[in-house]
């Protein structure tokens, strides 16, 4: 964050074709479960949580964001660092009002669609219909995650995609935390 805008960076660990990956952050920005969305997301077919207002979404396409309905306007273009294999998205304070000093972030990664938004059918990639479009949630750690018969370190994570509620990977984050008021 600094006095204008706040900076959503994704780092790949394996990032092969920049072209192929969209990276969304769901912001709770008032902290509430009780605003903003109930249930499924418009913008992310069968994830759910309660209480997103916006998203930003970071793609080749550029910096996206979108309401709880779904309602998505492109704001800049995305910076990618290949040494790093990172992408970085500057989005504006005025079009990102954190409404208090907490708010709740959940990261999500997936397959870009080509036109800023995840890719809707991932049925002919292995999936199911009824599959989410993500291949991995982030803000999970050890704990999470049991250690017996989990190499990868995704059980947890598999099951929530699975059952369409990621409720559970999710960071709360404070504006002080970062240096601003």
């Amino acid at each position: 964050f600094d006095e204008s805008a706040s900076y959503w960076r994704v780092d790949w660990v394996t990032l092969a074709d920049n072209q192929a990956a969209i990276a969304a952050f769901a912001i709770d920005s008032d902290n509430n479960s009780s605003t903003g969305t109930s249930g499924d997301w418009a913008l992310i077919p069968n994830i759910r949580t309660n209480g997103i207002e916006t998203f930003v979404l970071l793609s080749s396409a550029g910096v996206f964001l979108a309401d709880a309905e779904g309602n998505t306007q492109r704001i800049g273009d995305i910076g990618i660092v290949p040494a790093t294999q990172s992408f970085i998205g500057r989005v504006p304070n005025t079009l990102l009002p954190l409404r208090g000093d907490a708010f709740t972030v959940y990261a999500l990664s997936g397959l870009h669609n080509g036109s800023g938004g995840f890719h809707p059918d991932v049925s002919r990639l292995g999936g199911t219909i009824i599959s989410p479009a993500v291949y991995n949630v982030g803000f999970r750690d050890y704990n999470d995650e049991p250690v017996e018969n989990n190499f990868w370190m995704s059980n947890s994570q598999a099951q929530a995609l699975a059952g369409g509620d990621i409720s559970d990977f999710a960071l709360e984050l404070t504006k002080s935390r970062f240096g601003t008021d």
